[in-house]
């Protein structure tokens, strides 16, 4: 019995070690500009689904007025938006291409990304798929760190265009479960993870 309480306890302290360092790494690497001097050519709009219990999903809303913003103050001159399309009955980008031309952006300044599943997928296929270097990742700041860290050890110069965050209240296992994701993401980077699907080259113009 004292070997499995030995055993548990290292274990348990294990983990907190890695999902520390893991936490610790990704804020290390990110070093974005304020608000004011986000501006890129290009802004991507990392997907989430528009409804949460049969309410809006604020996440969600936050994003797109994001991306509205810096549309409309001349940031930046055209949209990806990118999540996950994987049925027929699910499709993340063309909601989100739909409600920014309702708020006012042309539909040939919105581009779809229909394979990004994950953050890692996004991101990557910006660089395979949609051949960018550089762009703002637009999300709240929990997640755009993220984004940025994975871009940065990718060799991507990514800065942030940080979308409202929602209130505690809202999603309150949310840091819980973004100190897991940080853990995948660098797990990620070590493994030189490849997004699901790279497909054809896609011009942004």
């Amino acid at each position: 019995m004292k070997k499995i309480v030995v055993c548990l306890f290292a274990l348990c302290f294990s983990l907190l070690f890695i999902i520390s360092f893991c936490d610790k790494v990704v804020k290390e690497s990110v070093k974005s500009p304020n608000q004011i001097e986000v501006q890129a050519r290009v802004g991507v709009v990392l997907g989430t689904s528009k409804y949460a219990l049969k309410s809006e999903n604020l996440f969600y809303r936050n994003r797109i007025q994001k991306a509205y913003e810096l549309y409309k103050t001349g940031r930046i001159k055209f949209i990806v938006v990118s999540g996950d399309n994987g049925t027929v009955f699910y499709d993340e980008p063309t909601q989100m291409k739909k409600d920014l031309i309702e708020l006012g952006v042309p539909s040939d300044k919105i581009f779809c990304d229909y394979a990004g599943f994950s953050t890692i997928d996004s991101i990557l296929r910006m660089k395979l798929v949609f051949n960018l270097k550089e762009f703002v990742v637009i999300s709240q700041k929990f997640h755009a760190d993220r984004a940025i860290y994975l871009g940065k050890r990718n060799g991507l110069n990514i800065i942030a265009g940080y979308a409202k965050d929602v209130p505690e209240w809202y999603a309150p296992y949310n840091k819980y479960r973004e100190k897991l994701a940080r853990v995948k993401a660098v797990y990620d980077v070590l493994m030189g993870t490849e997004p699901k699907f790279k497909g054809k080259r896609i011009e942004i113009k």
